[in-house]
């Protein structure tokens, strides 16, 4: 293995200052040792004072409206960009993506560019991406989330860290496999209070819930699916429209205080198209149309309350009965979780 070597350097790209904010007074640079990591990163200290341009999130919201073309030449600078990052040559990477942020900003560039700032050790820089990343669309917040805690949490900032670790989750982050091992989490979970913190952004006391979570209702019940890592998906018969094309909400089943929550994430359906199958049919729900669109997903925000933390129990043991007053129940996975639990592969 090739030892490691340090490196300071400054990164300048020609023929974009034009594009840029105006630059603050420049830092003095220090190569500091690399952390323990899963990834090796370069150990490389990159001068900010360029670099800091771009981290103004009104600049990031400004520069996303540029053209087509302009968005197309940052698109291409920034899978140079990436091709560097994945051959561990984050310091060739910034630059790179900071070329392409003079043309165009997009939620993607702005990740991208985030996590090679970490790999340079410019820590709190990459926090500041990772947020404009969100801020401008990235379209998998919960995966920035979680990389802001893990340089939060380098940087030994404990409370910032696990508050963002929470809203990752909150966000729909389910990967908690990683979060036991992460190497960038270590400083959490070298803390006493690890074990009590997590519980409350990660909490066993859900797995009772697991399965089928019901609400009686007079016509159809409300029934969510509830898998082993806490996800919930809600199918539904025509959430986008009044079609039979059907659609699906996610979201996180959380803790709150002495509330269990739905945190919505996600909703994604289909739209009928090319008119009514029979316009003389009268449907008391959706109504069926000749063919459906293709599949259609938004971001969601919101929470809704579904039970106090002290009815587990109860609601765990409850099967379906004769109320239909909104009365909870839970239906256990006669054979193992279903397809649609399986951890959802986020894009590269």
């Amino acid at each position: 293995m090739r030892k490691p070597f340090i490196v300071c350097a400054i990164a300048a790209c020609a023929g974009v200052a034009a594009a840029m904010p105006p630059t603050p007074a420049a830092r003095p640079t220090r190569c500091e040792p690399t952390p323990p990591a899963e990834r090796p990163r370069a150990q490389t200290t990159v001068s900010t004072s360029a670099g800091s341009a771009f981290l103004s999130a009104s600049w990031a919201a400004t520069q996303a409206q540029t053209d087509a073309a302009a968005a197309a030449k940052a698109e291409a600078l920034r899978a140079q960009g990436y091709e560097l990052y994945k051959r561990k040559n984050d310091a060739a990477a910034v630059a790179r993506y900071e070329a392409a942020l003079a043309l165009h900003a997009s939620g993607r560039l702005y990740y991208d560019y985030a996590n090679s700032l970490s790999n340079v050790d410019r820590l709190a820089d990459s926090v500041r991406a990772y947020d404009i990343a969100i801020a401008i669309g990235y379209e998998h917040p919960e995966i920035a989330l979680y990389n802001g805690a893990c340089a939060l949490s380098r940087m030994r900032d404990a409370e910032a860290a696990y508050a963002r670790l929470g809203q990752a989750i909150a966000r729909g982050y389910q990967a908690f496999g990683k979060i036991d091992r992460d190497p960038d989490l270590a400083n959490l979970r070298a803390r006493s209070d690890w074990t009590a913190r997590y519980a409350e952004l990660h909490p066993p006391l859900l797995a009772p819930l697991v399965g089928q979570l019901g609400f009686a209702e007079p016509r159809d019940d409300t029934v969510y699916t509830v898998c082993p890592d806490n996800r919930v998906i809600y199918s539904m018969s025509s959430p986008l429209d009044e079609s039979c094309c059907g659609g699906v909400q996610r979201g996180q089943l959380l803790k709150k205080g002495d509330a269990i929550v739905i945190h919505w994430s996600e909703l994604c359906g289909r739209r009928g198209v090319g008119g009514r199958k029979n316009r003389h049919d009268e449907y008391e729900g959706c109504q069926p149309y000749r063919s459906c669109s293709k599949v259609v997903c938004r971001a969601l925000n919101t929470e809704n309350r579904i039970m106090d933390a002290s009815e587990i129990p109860v609601v765990a043991a409850r099967a379906r009965g004769e109320d239909d007053d909104g009365t909870a129940y839970h239906v256990p996975f006669e054979h193992g979780p279903p397809e649609a639990c399986k951890p959802p592969k986020p894009k590269n």
